[in-house]
């Protein structure tokens, strides 16, 4: 089986991502894995850009030379000595990861990614592309990270053949006046993994397991750990996360008290 993993940056590098870039060349190298990073890409040449290029596999053919590709944010870090195989992992078209706690963590933040929003934007993307949102036990759409996203190649054809394009989707988004955070990659592809003909696999949270910090509307911060003991990529979102030395966040990352 042909496999990558892809990173990209755009603009100045900070040294969390130097890291990451640095620890998923190992990554690939010790599982048989090709690597490729893109600096500053042009592939996209649309507002968000530096956003949608995690969706580069799906409308660039090149791509589609390989069985299987992981994309993975620059905040992702593998754990050490990570031996577990990514690609090994069940995928049909494509396979994330869900967010945990978002309902109640929705609730409270400030700003406009909120769950007055998150309705809205489901209500809309079902109407307007026939499409059918997952939801939880409350009704609220289901969260999904595209910090880590695994394909498959018959699932980036298939969004390659059905996906609208980025440029069409931030359109609709702007006419119907969503914040900047729904017009960009992750809800585009929590849209879009469901449209008719894509198959949807959910991917297990050990491969995305978040570290992150949530402004409060109350104030201040409310900091959360969704690691487990078998975590073998780490989310690293805490705010102003690039002033933090990277032997610190690699410490929390690592860390052998995981919950």
């Amino acid at each position: 089986m042909k496999t990558l993993i892809y990173q990209f940056w755009s603009g100045k590098m900070p040294e969390y991502a130097r890291a990451s870039r640095h620890l998923f060349k190992d990554y690939a190298r010790s599982i048989g894995a090709e690597y490729r990073f893109d600096e500053n890409p042009r592939f996209f040449r649309v507002r968000y850009a530096r956003y949608y290029h995690s969706l580069r596999p799906v409308f660039d053919a090149d791509f589609h030379a390989y069985d299987r590709v992981l994309f993975a944010d620059m905040d992702v870090f593998p754990v050490e000595e990570l031996r577990r195989n990514v690609f090994d992992e069940p995928v049909d078209h494509v396979a994330l990861v869900q967010e945990p706690e978002q309902d109640e963590l929705r609730k409270i933040r400030v700003g406009n990614i909120n769950l007055e929003n998150d309705r809205r934007w489901a209500a809309y993307v079902e109407r307007k592309w026939n499409l059918n949102v997952p939801r939880g036990p409350a009704g609220n759409p289901d969260v999904f990270n595209t910090g880590v996203i695994l394909y498959s190649r018959s699932g980036m054809e298939a969004g390659r053949a059905l996906f609208p394009s980025p440029r069409s989707y931030m359109f609709w988004m702007k006419i119907k006046r969503f914040p900047w955070f729904y017009r960009i990659d992750q809800n585009y592809l929590s849209a879009f993994a469901f449209l008719p003909g894509m198959r949807f696999s959910r991917l297990n949270q050990d491969w995305n397991s978040q570290i992150f910090s949530t402004p409060l509307a109350a104030g201040g911060m409310r900091h959360d750990d969704f690691r487990t003991p078998d975590s073998a990529l780490v989310h690293f979102q805490y705010y102003r996360r690039n002033k933090m030395n990277v032997e610190e966040i690699l410490a929390m990352v690592n860390d052998a008290d995981r919950a």
